[in-house]
């Protein structure tokens, strides 16, 4: 077992978290823009709506273990939650699905494309997350 101290500890919150060998990549995880490990997988999705296309993706989030193995995030993001990283994580996410959505629209030049991200509940309530979120999106 990985014995990891999260952020909390400079604050004199001594807390030790037992991560699993599988999983000990999330102690590499200190930064949103930093995520050695995580992986996003795209799947593509086609709607159509009133006899228009959109075409968008929905990313799949993994973390290759250092067996090489794809976890799904059931596998990683309790773990990654007790570390105090589900905004780094969500951050990372973020960022990577918006700049694939820039990329896109500047090749397809349209304005039907979307993107899906699911993030977690704790993110959503962090001031921090959402001041870092709607920077994101208003670069858009």
């Amino acid at each position: 077992m990985l014995r990891y101290v999260p952020l909390l500890a400079e604050r004199g919150a001594h807390v030790v978290i037992e991560v699993p060998p599988a999983l000990a990549a999330l102690a590499g995880l200190h930064h949103e823009a930093e995520c050695p490990g995580l992986e996003l997988l795209e799947q593509g999705i086609h709607a159509s709506q009133a006899g228009r296309l959109r075409v968008g993706a929905e990313w799949l989030l993994r973390l290759r273990d250092g067996n090489g193995r794809l976890r799904r995030p059931a596998e990683f993001l309790p773990a990654a939650r007790q570390l105090g990283l589900a905004a780094h994580i969500d951050l990372w996410v973020m960022r990577r699905a918006l700049e694939w959505l820039t990329r896109t629209r500047s090749v397809a030049s349209s304005n039907a494309l979307f993107v899906v991200m699911k993030l977690n509940a704790e993110s959503l309530h962090d001031h921090r997350f959402q001041r870092h979120a709607l920077r994101l999106l208003r670069a858009q």
